[in-house]
C-alpha cells in the first residue's frame, strides 16, 4: 500500500473526520472545552485553482462563560518536504493519529500563551452522513443549484431510510456563496421538527459532490399538484389550508419568518397534508428590514414589504393569504396582469379574490384577519389556526417523536442561520443615511430588486404569541393524527469511495511553515 493509500484511508475510516463541514456548523459539534474534530476546508491558490487543506478544529476556553466562535481556533494541518505532519514550527510526526496523540499528552503551543489540549474528538452527529452511505436512485427535479433525486440512506444503526436527495453541481466548492447559503437554510431547517414542515435529515459532505439530505414526500410541488389535479375536492383543499396554517404557526412559534409563502415553496403528501419547504429566505427574529435590494417575487409581497422591504411574521400571514387564493383557484396571484400593476392594487387594497370559490366560513377569516392593510391590525397566526379548527372541528394532535435526536439542538447563543451567536442588541429601525428603502426595478415587473447583506436588520426574538393553544403545540414533534411517516428498511448498497480526500493529503510540498486560521467566518445575509 502506498504512503498517499495510507493516510487517505485512514482519515476516511476515522469517525471524527467531518468532511467539508462548515466553519458555521462548528458550535454545533464542539460544544465543550477540548472538544476537537478533523475536517477539509477549500481556499484559493495560485492562478485561480482551488486548494484543500486539512483542519483541525478545536474549541477552548479557561473560563467558565459560554463557549463562543471565538474560542475555536481552527489549525492547518500540513506536510513538510519530508512527509512529516504538523500544525506548528517545532513538532512534526510521521502521521496525523500520532499528531493527534502528542496534543492530547501536551497542549499545543499559541502565541497568546494559551494551552489548548485535545480532550474529545467528536464523531459525526445524527444529521451528518458520508457519502458513500447514500444512494441515488432516480432523478425527481432540477433545484438552482444541482439537481434532486429520490434516494436511500444508511443511518448508523443499519436502517435505511427513504429520502429526497439534492445534489450540489460539481463546480460549487465548500467556500462558495451559493453552498453557504444551502448550508445555512439547512442549519435553520435542522431545528424544525414539525409534521406540516419538510424535515432535513442531514447533510452528506464527507466528499464532492455535496448533499442535502431531506424528507421524501410522494405528492411532490404543491403547485404541480394543483395544475395536474384542477378538481380536487374542497374537503381536501380545506385540509391543504389548514395543514399549511399549522406549519406556518409552527415557525412562528418559532420566532421565525419565512418570507416566502407560495405553493411553489409547499409540497403535498398522499394523506392530503401540506408541508412547508424551501426556508431560503427565512430568518430568525421579529423583524426583517432590508437595506439593499434582491429579486423577489411582487404579486407574493406583502403591503409593507412592497413599501419598506420589512418583513414581519404577519408579513407570512398576508401571504398566507395569497396561498388560499392559489389553492382555491387553481392559479397565481394576479394571473392576468404584470408584477407592476399587482404592485399598485395590493398598495390600494385590491386584493386577489377568492370568494366566490371558498367556503364563506374561510373567506370571512381571510377578509377579517389576513387581507390587512396595516401588518400590526392582522390576526396572528395562531388565532387564525384557532379559527380554522373551530370551523372544520380539527384539531392538530402532538406527540413526541421518537426519532427526534438532541444534536440537532444548536447551543443557546447560536444564531440558526449564521451559525455565529446572535447578538443581544440590535440597531433601531433605519433611520438617516442610507436608510431609504431600495427603489424596484421599474423595468422587471414581476420582480422587486433585493439585495441584502451582513447589516440588515434583524429585531430581537421576542417571545411568540401562540394563544391558547401553547402548551398543546410546544416543543419538537412530528406525528399527526392520521399523518405519520413512512420509512423503508431495503438494503443499501454502499457507492466505490471518492478520491477527493487524497488531494488533500498529498499535495504541492512547500517549506512554509504550518499557520493557524483564525479568519472569523462572516456569513453574507443573502
Amino acid at each position: 500500500m502506498t504512503e498517499k493509500d495510507r493516510h487517505t484511508k485512514w482519515l476516511e475510516q476515522q469517525n471524527f473526520y467531518h468532511g467539508f463541514l462548515p466553519r458555521e456548523d462548528l458550535l454545533y459539534v464542539l460544544k465543550k472545552s477540548g472538544d476537537y474534530i478533523l475536517r477539509t476546508t477549500d481556499r484559493p491558490g495560485p492562478k485561480g485553482v482551488r486548494q484543500r487543506d486539512l483542519i483541525l478544529s478545536v474549541i477552548w476556553t479557561d473560563n467558565n462563560a459560554p463557549l463562543a466562535s471565538t474560542d475555536i481556533r481552527n489549525f492547518i494541518v500540513k506536510r513538510n518536504p519530508a512527509g512529516k505532519f504538523c500544525i506548528d514550527t517545532d513538532d512534526r510526526f510521521d502521521t496525523i493519529q500520532s499528531l493527534l496523540n502528542f496534543y492530547e499528552k501536551y497542549p499545543i503551543k499559541m502565541k497568546t500563551k494559551v494551552k489548548i489540549r485535545l480532550m474529545r474528538p467528536i464523531p459525526l452527529l445524527s444529521w451528518e452522513f458520508r457519502n458513500k452511505e447514500v444512494v441515488l436512485l432516480k432523478k425527481v427535479g432540477q433545484g438552482a443549484y444541482g439537481e434532486v433525486y429520490k434516494g436511500k440512506v444508511k443511518k448508523r444503526n443499519g436502517k435505511t431510510f427513504e429520502a429526497a436527495i439534492k445534489t450540489m453541481k460539481a463546480d460549487i466548492d465548500a467556500n462558495d456563496e451559493r453552498m453557504k447559503e444551502v448550508m445555512a437554510e439547512a442549519r435553520l431547517m435542522r431545528c424544525l421538527n414539525h409534521p406540516n414542515i419538510v424535515r432535513i435529515r442531514g447533510i452528506a459532505v464527507t466528499e464532492a459532490p455535496f448533499y442535502i439530505i431531506i424528507d421524501f414526500i410522494d405528492g411532490g410541488g404543491l403547485d404541480s399538484y394543483l395544475k395536474k389535479n384542477k378538481n380536487v375536492s374542497i374537503d381536501v383543499k380545506n385540509k391543504m389550508a389548514v395543514s399549511a396554517a399549522w406549519g406556518i404557526e409552527f415557525i412562528h412559534s418559532q420566532s421565525i419568518i419565512h418570507r416566502d409563502i407560495a405553493a411553489r415553496n409547499c409540497l403535498f403528501d398522499k394523506t392530503n397534508y401540506v408541508k412547508l419547504s424551501d426556508f431560503g429566505l427565512s430568518r430568525k427574529g421579529t423583524q426583517y428590514k432590508m437595506k439593499t435590494a434582491r429579486r423577489m417575487p411582487t404579486k407574493w409581497l406583502a403591503p409593507e414589504s412592497l413599501r419598506t422591504f420589512t418583513f414581519y411574521p404577519a408579513s407570512d400571514v398576508f401571504t398566507y393569504g395569497l396561498l388560499l387564493y392559489e389553492i382555491y383557484t387553481v392559479k397565481e396571484p394576479y394571473d392576468n396582469i404584470g408584477g407592476a400593476e399587482a404592485k399598485k392594487r395590493t398598495l390600494t387594497g385590491e386584493y386577489p379574490n377568492f370568494e366566490a370559490e371558498a367556503p364563506p366560513e374561510l373567506y370571512s377569516i381571510v377578509r377579517e384577519m389576513v387581507y390587512v392593510d396595516d401588518h400590526e391590525k392582522r390576526a396572528p397566526m395562531s388565532k387564525i389556526v384557532k379559527s380554522l379548527e373551530e370551523w372544520l372541528q380539527v384539531e392538530l394532535v402532538l406527540d413526541k417523536d421518537e426519532n427526534a435526536v438532541e444534536d440537532e439542538k444548536p447551543p443557546a447563543n447560536v444564531d440558526l442561520v449564521s451559525g455565529n451567536e446572535e447578538t443581544k442588541t440590535v440597531g433601531t429601525p433605519v433611520s438617516g443615511e442610507g436608510s431609504t428603502p431600495p427603489t424596484p426595478n421599474q423595468n422587471d415587473e414581476n420582480q422587486v430588486e433585493e439585495v441584502t447583506n451582513a447589516n440588515d436588520e434583524v429585531e430581537p426574538t421576542k417571545q411568540p404569541d401562540v394563544g391558547s393553544n401553547k402548551e398543546k403545540k410546544k416543543g419538537s414533534c412530528r406525528k399527526q393524527t392520521k399523518l405519520r411517516a413512512s420509512s423503508s428498511s431495503k438494503k443499501l448498497v454502499g457507492k466505490k469511495r471518492s478520491k477527493d480526500i487524497e488531494k488533500l493529503l498529498i499535495g504541492p510540498e512547500t517549506k512554509k511553515e504550518a499557520t493557524v486560521d483564525k479568519t472569523e467566518s462572516v456569513y453574507r445575509d443573502d
